[in-house]
């Protein structure tokens, strides 16, 4: 089973896209830009730091274990 996770009317966007738009509302929020692999970093690590239950994180990063 293939689970798409960016979609504009159910059509999957490409990695170019979802790049674009990222660096696109970085700019417009203000906010340094970071790699993929660094942004997810600090998402999991702001949710552990908030006190969310590390199964909580572990689904929302996509981990098994």
């Amino acid at each position: 089973m293939t689970s798409i996770i960016f979609s504009i009317n159910d059509k999957p966007l490409t990695e170019r896209c979802i790049s674009t738009l990222y660096t696109k509302y970085c700019k417009k929020l203000g906010i340094i830009q970071k790699s993929s692999h660094k942004a997810r970093k600090t998402f999991v690590s702001n949710l552990l730091s908030n006190g969310v239950n590390i199964n909580t994180v572990r689904q929302a990063a996509g981990h098994r274990s």
